[in-house]
């Protein structure tokens, strides 16, 4: 299935379900794209902004999350 496909998905247990697949498959390049995209298609997802960051701090690279939140979040000047 290809990115666009998760906006397919109507379910979003099938989203994590699907996500948990790619990760446990070690496909953790594309898993990081599915949980952005699923970021970019349901922002308040507070479930998924965890499970984002807890991909990335298991691969000690929360420099990726950082700038993943900078582009969410509005500036607040």
């Amino acid at each position: 299935m290809q990115l666009a496909g998760l906006l397919k998905i109507r379910s979003v247990t099938d989203i994590k379900k699907y996500i948990e697949i790619e990760l446990q498959l070690g496909n953790i390049n594309h898993g990081r794209k599915l949980y952005e995209k699923y970021l970019e298609w349901s922002p308040e997802n507070c479930y998924a902004w965890s499970k984002y960051e807890e991909l990335e701090r298991s691969l000690c690279e929360t420099g990726e999350l950082g700038q993943s939140l900078s582009l969410r979040l509005p500036d607040k000047d």
